[in-house]
């Protein structure tokens, strides 16, 4: 059962829902398109320590500085784009801005298993978010809109580590400002989008960070209108030696995914799935090579009937009340495990026996990112792959296109909508 502290997050989320789609609010000002822009997105990819014997990781808070400016001591001052609080990555995240009329100084939260506030701030997950940026405009059906224009060309890209609290970046003391964790350059083309990640190149002691730039493809690609689609990218790095030498499970350089797609058992037992239409510990996709900058072949997955969702009178399926259990296994967790869901099961190469992770697209996508996600059992579940939304009064089923990035012990979803400006059949 949710705690009253989330019950409460939700309540906000409707009410600023809501308050958004009233007449007369207010418009922030367009910002100019830019000509021949590139597009980026940026993620803070570092999470805490991997394993017990990891000593020393961190999850560092950020500012994102992209052609920064300086002063006379050579401290930097701004930039001409920057992101600053920028906190680790959410475990999922979509194509379109889902708090860009977010005023970008108000407080955000992450709870904990029992949904106790652990931080309240100002916290960004990724740049632009809730920048009030010039956006990608949609491209070959997607909604780009969490994609940012920049200018194309070379640009100098630095991380800044900064502490934890509401202080702006300008305003922190000079020592901090020159706290460089990441200091590159990388060269942005026209027309091409961008998703660039600060990352830990290495776990071994000392652990290296670096920056880590893949050139999207997906919105290149034809995908079939009735199916959905997956690709997977490996962004981890080198490991302790410790987990080389085989002392704890960990992701090797080629990973095998196997699939099933199941529904709960509603006669049976709440701790009960079956798989739908046979489909159950399928190989899915084998990938190898870490950091290679692209994502592996999207492969895909049935569009289902809209008789797996839905009862007959168009009442979404919602399972019993009387089943529902307390399942310690998931916190306080909302889970959408009353409707079909995929879970994936990963491999290292060569060894059926070494599971390293399953994962269960079946967490509710807005619950599910206020959770503390270095918890381990958080990291076992994202969002539906199948995209739930209510247009004019009528919720419909729209099929996704989803990158599952591993990154060490955990696996990012990067989930884009395909005809956004349509109502599916």
């Amino acid at each position: 059962m949710l705690s009253k502290a989330v019950l409460f997050i939700n309540f906000v989320i409707c009410i600023i829902a809501c308050s958004i789609m009233l007449p007369g609010c207010t418009k922030y000002k367009p910002a100019e398109p830019i000509e021949n822009a590139a597009y980026i997105r940026v993620f803070n990819s570092i999470a805490g320590s991997v394993e017990p014997t990891d000593i020393g990781g961190l999850s560092p808070f950020l500012t994102f500085l992209m052609d920064p400016a300086s002063d006379a001591g050579g401290t930097f001052t701004g930039a001409n784009v920057m992101c600053d609080y920028l906190n680790t990555r959410q475990l999922s995240s979509q194509s379109y801005p889902t708090d860009a009329d977010t005023d970008p100084s108000a407080p955000s939260m992450i709870v904990d298993e029992a949904g106790v506030p652990l931080y309240t701030g100002i916290v960004n997950f990724e740049y632009p978010g809730k920048a009030h940026v010039p956006a990608a405009p949609a491209m070959n059906g997607f909604d780009m809109s969490s994609w940012a224009q920049v200018k194309p060309g070379k640009h100098r890209i630095v991380f800044v580590v900064r502490p934890k609290n509401n202080t702006p970046f300008a305003s922190l003391d000079e020592r901090i400002r020159k706290n460089i964790l990441i200091d590159t350059t990388i060269e942005l083309k026209a027309g091409e989008v961008y998703t660039v990640q600060a990352l830990q190149t290495s776990k071994e002691s000392p652990i290296t960070y670096g920056l880590y730039v893949r050139t999207e493809n997906f919105y290149k690609q034809s995908f079939e209108a009735n199916k959905i689609y997956v690709g997977f990218d490996n962004i981890s790095g080198k490991y302790p030696l410790a987990a080389q030498l085989g002392f704890f499970n960990f992701f090797s350089d080629t990973v095998n995914i196997y699939y099933s797609y199941l529904m709960r058992d509603v006669i049976v037992s709440a701790n009960t799935t079956l798989p739908i239409m046979g489909m159950q510990d399928l190989f899915y996709t084998t990938i190898s090579n870490r950091q290679a900058g692209k994502v592996a072949s999207y492969l895909s997955l049935p569009l289902l009937p809209r008789s797996y969702f839905f009862y007959k009178d168009s009442t979404l399926k919602k399972f019993p009340s009387n089943l529902q259990k307390n399942n310690s296994n998931t916190g306080g967790i909302q889970l959408d495990e009353d409707i079909p869901f995929v879970k994936f099961d990963f491999y290292n190469y060569n060894s059926t026996s070494q599971k390293v992770l399953s994962v269960n697209c079946s967490a509710n996508p807005v619950t599910l990112q206020y959770y503390n996600q270095n918890i381990p059992y958080v990291r076992r579940y994202l969002p539906n792959l199948n995209l739930i939304l209510n247009n004019n009064n009528r919720i419909n089923i729209y099929p996704t296109v989803s990158i599952l990035e591993i990154c060490y012990d955990r696996v990012y979803m990067m989930q884009m909508q395909r005809a956004f400006n349509e109502v599916p059949r």
